[in-house]
């Protein structure tokens, strides 16, 4: 009697000691369902400001009781691969030729025959067209600001390395050089002028458009390629709630946790336009399942450049804040804020970027974020320690995380 009360005892207390069981922990997300319709839509720039900046959009971390936890995480705490994330740099040493490469260098721009534009805008600081090549591959061009050469295309290509390292989904961004030669226009294309009006483009509209941009001194121009990304684009996911037409998005968009610690790569690279509609969802047929995934794109609003110009002084900084509108109006604008007193070294190429003034624990994008605001300590310790990786890099790969 008495041993087979020690052998339950054991049993018992092996039982309350095991912690981890056999599907612990999860290095991916569950098989997902397919998605059978799901319909393309649309997020204006001026509604998504307007409703994050005035109106109540999510679910908002509660005042008084527990804070609501990140989701989509398995038991250790991590996102698991899958439509959102991928573990990369972090989890594995990338060799510094794979963080050179990127999500990769395979499909640079064909240089064999003429570009044939297929779209154009002529509106805004640095117009654009997009292009496909003579594989058939479609990229979309961006250009530098006619004061800066090489900052906003720098940004661009620099800060999809650094996102695709972290372990976002982005595109393949290439820096391109190409003559006005290398260009034809495409059947049918329209071209969508300053006062939002079609048109049939013309020869002398290209000329118009690259009048306007910096040359190299061989004649050349220097844009970014972005290769379009895998799948059906069906438009910009929310920093909230879910897409309903999604049976595999089921976590509130707030509420996931390489969402909320996006935040802190964002504050590290000043990616201050990390807006909803700089984001994009496609549908993606993977092992015969068609699934949505998630991208991050345009990224030459990072570092020191603006995409249409250097860097804003008040970056990271809200665009606007009742407490910073007040102080200013009852102060009659004598106490201006810290980063109105940034100084700034003069490098075209590089746009503004200094690091006296420069807080990133205090950095906000221009206009309030959900998932950025609900982010707790264990999200951002989450991404401080990818972030330490990512700035100790090192060429030897190893299968163990960093320390």
């Amino acid at each position: 009697m008495f041993r087979t009360l020690i052998l339950a005892f054991v049993v018992v207390s092996g039982a309350h000691a095991q912690r981890f069981f056999a599907d612990d922990s999860l290095d991916r997300e569950p098989p997902p369902r397919p998605v059978a319709k799901i319909a393309s839509r649309k997020l204006s720039d001026y509604y998504d400001f307007f409703s994050n900046q005035f109106h109540e959009v999510g679910q908002k971390q509660p005042k008084r009781g527990a804070p609501v936890r990140a989701m989509a995480v398995n038991t250790l705490g991590e996102p698991m691969d899958g439509s959102w994330y991928v573990k990369r740099h972090y989890y594995r040493r990338m060799s510094r030729e794979e963080l050179r490469n990127g999500p990769g260098q395979q499909h640079p721009p064909s240089m064999s025959g003429k570009w044939t534009v297929v779209a154009a805008k002529s509106e805004g600081v640095t117009p654009g067209f997009t292009i496909v090549d003579t594989e058939k591959r479609r990229y979309f061009v961006k250009f530098d600001p006619p004061a800066n050469p090489e900052m906003s295309t720098a940004a661009d290509s620099i800060g999809a390395r650094f996102f695709y390292a972290l372990g976002y989904y982005v595109p393949e961004n290439y820096i391109a050089y190409f003559r006005r030669e290398q260009l034809q226009i495409g059947e049918g294309v329209q071209l969508l002028d300053s006062i939002g009006k079609k048109r049939p483009l013309k020869e002398s509209d290209l000329d118009a458009i690259l009048s306007r941009l910096p040359r190299n001194r061989d004649g050349a121009y220097r844009a970014t390629a972005s290769l379009a990304v895998e799948g059906k684009p069906i438009g910009p996911p929310r920093y909230y709630g879910t897409r309903k037409d999604d049976p595999n998005d089921v976590v509130p968009h707030e509420h996931r946790r390489d969402l909320r610690g996006l935040q802190v790569f964002c504050a590290w690279l000043d990616h201050d336009d990390s807006r909803a509609i700089n984001n994009l969802d496609t549908v993606v047929t993977d092992s015969g399942v068609p699934g949505v995934r998630h991208y991050l794109l345009d990224f030459g609003s990072t570092l020191g450049s603006a995409g249409n110009g250097p860097n804003s002084a008040r970056s990271g900084a809200y665009l606007f804040s009742w407490r910073a509108s007040a102080l200013q109006l009852f102060t009659l604008g004598l106490k201006p804020p810290a980063w109105a007193r940034a100084s700034y070294p003069s490098y075209p190429s590089i746009g503004r970027f200094e690091s006296k003034v420069f807080d990133p624990r205090k950095w906000v994008p221009e206009y309030p974020n959900i998932a950025f605001d609900n982010r707790l300590p264990d999200d951002e310790f989450w991404a401080a320690k990818q972030v330490m990786a990512s700035a100790t890099a090192t060429s030897t790969p190893s299968s163990q995380p960093a320390n």
